[in-house]
């Protein structure tokens, strides 16, 4: 056992012998202690729109005032689709070209201002108000001729590089229509919008907790639509709130006041079913896409009952304030309902 322990130790004596014969590694770099004093950049990584993105509203914006739509194809992609209630959904680049001339084409001249634009990061959405003369057909109005001025409301998913692969488009027909005189006898009383301020206001979404919890709280306030409970509708409202739908000229103010017309559409719609399409959280504020789907069984709005099956699309831009809502205004278009032939 001796001889073991004395061949094992020379055998290691030996190799670290050796070893110490081997040509030594590189003299490790020096070490600029000072670098970590420096400001670190951060990467932003998807937590907002890129620099492309956030130019995108303005380029569009400024487009769809020019004679001609053609331009527009710069900022498309190659499939991308279009919506408009009331309208077949479209795709392609021709196809979407071809659905903003049907939409715009004949207010010429035309002015188009973004009163708001809500920056995230896939989608940018504009408020906006347009101001022109007709000067063709428009809508199935024939030798529509005069001045019209109505509010509106687009959504335009994008990509990094500042490509448009979707845009929604939301805005009243029938209060346009009323406008140019040229309305059906279902649309006569409709009123004429008063116009807005030209500002431009820009929010961007944070992605806060508060932003979350915002987004929750008007997903059950319109899940409470569907169960026909106003009263939890009601009470997602601060006591302040203001109800406004643009080109219907409609303004309520106060819980009471929303609490009747809820009520009211409750009773319209029969089997009532709610539908959240995109829900969009920026600062103090929810943007909101939804559907509208039942059996019309009594009045709503200018809207007679017809005992038929009826979608309504609808967006929300709602301010928020302490998990309550302050303030709603509601897009969309009622004139869909008359095009399905309900």
């Amino acid at each position: 056992m001796k001889f073991c322990s004395f061949v094992s130790t020379v055998f290691f004596l030996l190799l670290a012998a050796c070893s110490s014969g081997i040509a030594a590694g590189p003299v490790p770099a020096p070490i600029d202690w000072k670098a970590f004093d420096r400001p670190q950049v951060r990467d932003a990584g998807s937590s907002g729109p890129t620099e492309r993105e956030r130019a995108i509203p303005e380029a569009y914006i400024r487009i769809l005032e020019a004679p001609e739509n053609a331009p527009l194809a710069t900022l498309l992609d190659s499939n991308v689709s279009m919506s408009f209630p009331g309208l077949v959904d479209t795709r392609g680049r021709a196809s979407v070209i071809q659905s903003h001339e049907q939409l715009f084409g004949a207010f010429a001249p035309r002015v188009i201002r973004a009163r708001r634009i809500f920056r995230t990061d896939s989608v940018q959405i504009i408020e906006w108000t347009l101001d022109g003369i007709a000067s063709r057909s428009w809508m199935g109005v024939a030798n529509a001729h005069g001045a019209a001025s109505f509010d509106g409301i687009t959504f335009l998913s994008t990509t990094d590089d500042g490509t448009i692969t979707d845009v929604h488009v939301y805005f009243d027909v029938a209060s346009v229509k009323v406008q140019l005189r040229a309305a059906s006898e279902k649309l006569a009383n409709h009123p004429i919008p008063k116009e807005t301020s030209a500002s431009t206001d820009i929010v961007k979404a944070m992605d806060t907790s508060e932003e979350t919890e915002n987004v929750a709280v008007v997903r059950a306030m319109l899940d409470s639509l569907e169960r026909r409970d106003d009263a939890a509708y009601v009470r997602s409202l601060a006591d302040s709130i203001e109800e406004s739908v643009p080109d219907r000229a409609l303004t309520l103010h106060g819980k009471d006041e929303v609490r009747g017309r809820t009520k009211a559409l409750i009773r319209a719609i029969s089997q009532l079913d709610t539908t959240i399409h995109s829900a969009n959280g920026a600062d103090r504020f929810v943007v909101v896409e939804y559907t509208l789907s039942g059996v019309l069984v009594g009045p709503l709005g200018f809207l007679a009952p017809t005992n038929r099956v009826v979608t309504l699309h609808v967006v929300d831009v709602i301010e928020m304030g302490e998990g309550k809502v302050i303030s709603l205004r509601e897009y969309g278009n009622f004139a869909e309902v008359l095009s399905s032939g309900s």
